[in-house]
């Protein structure tokens, strides 16, 4: 990534998308989350719109509640159970956004 971001051009930048959008998925790379953000800025200030939205739309995504098959399982077995609403979650952590943000958003 540090190599996209130094990269002025965008036709050339853009061509590590593919590596953004692995790093992106791959949800053990939590380290990564603050350099795709900025690659999202460097992409969009190039010119590079499209790629810029792309990566967004994978850094910036919601997962399904990860306890579902329990909460459903417990829903079987109490329909008025408090319990069983479904979260989404986000793939990085939260503070990891927020740190992002406070740092890089002005």
């Amino acid at each position: 990534m540090d190599m996209a971001l130094t990269i002025d051009h965008p036709s050339f930048s853009k061509r590590l998308i593919p590596h953004a959008i692995s790093l992106a998925e791959n949800k053990f790379a939590g380290f990564g989350c603050q350099k795709l953000g900025l690659l999202v800025i460097h992409w969009a200030q190039t010119g590079a719109l499209p790629e810029a939205l792309q990566l967004t739309s994978k850094i910036i995504c919601l997962s399904p509640d990860p306890k579902r098959n329990e909460k459903a399982e417990e829903l079987k077995n109490d329909p008025h159970s408090p319990f069983t609403r479904l979260d989404p979650v986000p793939l990085y952590d939260i503070h990891l956004y927020k740190k992002f943000l406070e740092e890089n958003i002005r």
